[in-house]
């Protein structure tokens, strides 16, 4: 144990695993933060590029986000809304440049690996903090909502713009403010959870990759979002029928387990 530690001391010390690391701990923090995570990102991202001699890659999805990007740009000076149309194009510039840093940080399997390895840790935090809320919110009668909402009531005011917030009597938020936005974070990466579960043989991380998928699950259900419920009932089937010929049985039981309890 104390070896791996010490060997994740000195890996975090690589500029690539620093900007993949800020780029997975985005979701557990609020938006006016996450901002300065990706720009962190990209600045170590940059270092890792000059430093092995390559150059930027933008990929044709890269291109299409950056024509997408500059169109909404270019439309929100011409919207009755401008200040709130100009926030929504600066949130996709925000995705376009973690795009671009992910694009170019994984080169390798390694990388990608360690990239899929800090997606489940912080998609396993997410969903144990949803399933603590939900617990507090059924015994309490009440929601306490998002996390960082005491935050929010401190910088909101600043916001040149009105911030409405809607309340919901059960539903778990974690670190989201809103719990549609928990269900839409869980269900896009509870594939790649699950595709860590499949690819990682280490026996330290199999019991926290299960784990993490485990709690990326309970907090879609926790969440009471329809489409996750949905998206969450679609994966499940095809787990089982990925699983059909090695084995069926067991990702079966624990998928009907899991759902059930």
């Amino acid at each position: 144990m104390k070896t791996n530690l010490k060997q994740l001391v000195i890996d975090l010390k690589l500029p690539y695993l620093r900007a993949l690391s800020l780029i997975a701990l985005i979701p557990l923090f609020p938006e006016y933060i996450s901002f300065f995570l990706a720009i962190g990102a990209f600045i170590f991202a940059w270092q890792d590029i000059r430093r092995e001699n390559r150059k930027l890659r933008l990929g044709a999805i890269g291109k299409l986000l950056l024509a997408y990007c500059s169109y909404m740009t270019l439309t929100a000076f011409f919207s009755a809304y401008r200040l709130q149309c100009i926030a929504v194009a600066a949130m996709w510039w925000f995705f376009f440049a973690v795009y671009i840093v992910i694009v170019n940080l994984l080169t390798d399997e390694d990388r990608t690996d360690a990239f899929l390895m800090c997606i489940t840790a912080v998609a396993g935090v997410v969903g144990l903090i949803a399933c603590i809320q939900y617990r507090l919110n059924f015994f309490n009668d009440t929601n306490f909502g998002s996390i960082w909402s005491w935050l929010d009531e401190l910088v909101f005011p600043y916001v040149p713009f009105n911030i409405t917030t809607s309340a919901y009597q059960i539903r778990s938020y974690s670190t989201f403010p809103n719990p549609n936005m928990l269900a839409q974070y869980l269900v896009m990466v509870t594939p790649v959870v699950t595709c860590f579960n499949f690819i990682e043989r280490r026996q330290e991380l199999r019991m926290f990759s299960r784990i993490s998928l485990f709690l990326s699950f309970a907090g879609i259900l926790f969440s009471f979002s329809r489409g996750g419920y949905i998206v969450l009932l679609v994966l499940a089937i095809a787990l089982i029928v990925i699983n059909i010929r090695r084995r069926f049985a067991a990702v079966t039981l624990y998928i009907v387990s899991a759902i059930l309890f």
